[in-house]
């Protein structure tokens, strides 16, 4: 969680580590283009944890970057 934060906010989110970790333990929908970020960057992380034992492919890839 405070990596996809941290990276959310080196990329330009604007917000606190406070708002969003509370953000996402709520499941709030985000509402700013920042919380998108934050959102986006958290469930990624969350998806690539689940298939971190499969092969990396070029088509593995490009599911990830579709998420």
């Amino acid at each position: 969680m405070e990596e996809a934060i941290a990276s959310s906010i080196i990329e330009g989110a604007s917000t606190t580590r406070k708002f969003a970790k509370s953000m996402l333990q709520e499941k709030r929908k985000p509402k700013t283009k920042s919380e998108k970020m934050i959102v986006n960057n958290f469930e990624t992380m969350q998806y690539i944890l689940s298939i971190k034992d499969k092969k990396i492919t070029p088509e593995l890839i490009l599911e990830i970057q579709k998420k």
